[in-house]
């Protein structure tokens, strides 16, 4: 628990160093600490269970790549929406 308490206490710290940035709107970025270090364990527990194991550069990318996605705002309309 104590090394989960340290990675979202960075998240926090980092999500309002942005936040005061301007990079990114307000939330709470404990609630959002928590929901990626859950998604990246179901990810790695998930990878780990498969056989054959995929590649692990493919699953970290993927993992790397997800931050910036749940960070950022949504667009208030999709093409072809109203």
């Amino acid at each position: 628990l104590a090394l989960r308490e340290r990675g979202v206490a960075t998240i926090v710290a980092e999500g309002k160093a942005a936040f005061e940035r301007g990079e990114i709107r307000d939330r709470d970025f404990r609630f959002f600490g928590l929901s990626l270090i859950g998604a990246v364990n179901m990810v790695v527990f998930d990878w780990m269970a498969r056989d054959p194991r995929p590649l692990a550069e493919p699953v970290r990318r993927s993992l790397v790549d997800l931050v910036p996605l749940l960070l950022s705002d949504p667009p208030e309309s999709l093409p072809g929406q109203a």
